[in-house]
C-alpha cells in the first residue's frame, strides 16, 4: 500500500497542454510588466535625483558634538 493512498491523497498527474502553457506566460509576462514599471519609476527618479545634484549619500550629523 503506498503512503498516497494512506493518507488519502490523490496525487494524479495531469498533462500539460498548450492552453495551460499560454496562460502561464501570459501571467509571466503580467507579472514581468509590474515589475518593469516599478523599476521604471525608481530610474526616472534617479536620474531627476542626479541631475539635481542630490549627494547619493547625505552625511550623517550626530546628535552629540
Amino acid at each position: 500500500m503506498s503512503l498516497d493512498k494512506v493518507n488519502g491523497k490523490d496525487n494524479t498527474k495531469k498533462d500539460i497542454d498548450w492552453t495551460d502553457l499560454i496562460s502561464y506566460s501570459e501571467e509571466e509576462i503580467l507579472a514581468h510588466q509590474t515589475k518593469i514599471k516599478a523599476i521604471r519609476k525608481s530610474l526616472i527618479f534617479f536620474k531627476k535625483q542626479a541631475e539635481s545634484g542630490i549627494p547619493f549619500r547625505p552625511e550623517k550629523q550626530s546628535r552629540h558634538k
